[in-house]
This record gives structure tokens, C-alpha cells and sequence, in this order.
């Protein structure tokens, strides 16, 4: 989602997304955090880029309530979140970046650092400071790419072979 978003730290489930603020609609075009809570969404990734998605407010018992929690306990296994007001210009530049490596086959986690590193190698002395770049994390599942596990099967596969030769030459 690549909208406006507003924190609510007094009351983190009125937290909210603005999917559409026309006047004269039915709908109030605002995205709830307490409406999210109650989807049933079964999706491996979504990318709140907005401001302020992962910030929220401390529940004891429930953790930090935001935008991000909401769409985690509606059954996002990733969520890549803001942590602060993040500049629109960088955003475009390393969502952009993100959905190109993420097209490219990289993980989730390898796209994110990617694309702030693509974003880095263009950026000013001003624009390379943390507050421009670093504002986006990835929250979820551990990735293993396809040729990590091949290699763990192979290194597996390596060690079963070395076990029986081992044993074989025992008798």
C-alpha cells in the first residue's frame, strides 16, 4: 500500500491507512487498524509504504500495537513497515528497487538491503543520512533461497555417503 497513513498514540487501533479521502463517499476511505485485525488475509507480503506503519503503542500482554501488528495478526507472514515519517521521493526510489529484485527472484530481505544499497550509491551527502533510507524494515518468515537449500541437501547428501563408507570400512 503506497498511501498516507497516520499513527494513533493514544489509541494505536485507530491507527489508519487513506485509501480515499474524496468527500461525498460512503465509505470514510480510511483503513482501521481495528478493521485489519478482523481480515483474514492468508498473504505472504505486504509493503506498507507509508509513514509510521510500525510505530505504535506499547500494550502489555499485546506488544506494540500499529498498523504493521494489524496486518501480522491478519495473517501477513511478511510486512515491509515504516519506523518514522519517511521523505516520498527515497520511498518511490527503493520500493521501486525492491519490486525489481523481488521480480528478480531475491528474497525479501536480500531486495530490502538491495535496494538501499542501490539507493545509497546515488545519494548525496545529505540524502545518504539514516532518516532518507533506513526508515523501512522487513518483519517475518526466515527465507532460504532455492540454491541455499540445494546446498544444504548436498552438503546432507555428502555427509550420509562419508557416514556409510566410514562404517563400511569399520567391519
Amino acid at each position: 500500500l503506497a498511501a498516507h497513513a497516520f499513527s494513533n498514540d493514544t489509541d494505536p487501533l485507530l491507527s489508519r491507512v487513506v485509501l480515499n479521502n474524496s468527500i461525498g463517499v460512503d465509505d470514510d476511505g480510511d483503513l482501521f487498524a481495528y478493521e485489519i485485525y478482523n481480515m483474514n488475509l492468508n498473504s505472504d507480503l505486504v509493503v506498507l509504504s507509508a509513514c509510521n506503519t510500525g510505530t505504535g503503542k506499547y500494550q502489555k500482554g499485546a506488544g506494540v500495537i500499529s498498523l504493521a501488528s494489524s496486518f501480522k495478526y491478519a495473517g501477513s507472514k511478511n510486512l515491509i513497515t515504516s519506523l518514522w515519517s519517511v521523505p516520498d521521493q527515497p520511498t518511490a526510489v527503493i520500493m521501486n528497487s525492491f519490486y525489481r529484485y523481488i521480480n528478480e527472484g531475491k528474497t525479501k530481505a536480500d531486495a530490502l538491503r538491495s535496494a538501499k544499497l542501490d539507493y545509497l550509491k546515488n545519494a548525496d551527502a545529505t540524502t545518504s543520512l539514516p532518516y532518507y533510507w533506513s526508515g523501512f524494515i522487513l518483519i517475518g518468515e526466515l527465507e532460504e533461497t532455492t540454491s541455499n537449500l540445494f546446498l544444504w541437501w548436498l552438503i546432507a547428501g555428502i555427509a550420509l555417503v562419508a557416514f556409510l563408507v566410514f562404517i563400511k570400512m569399520r567391519k
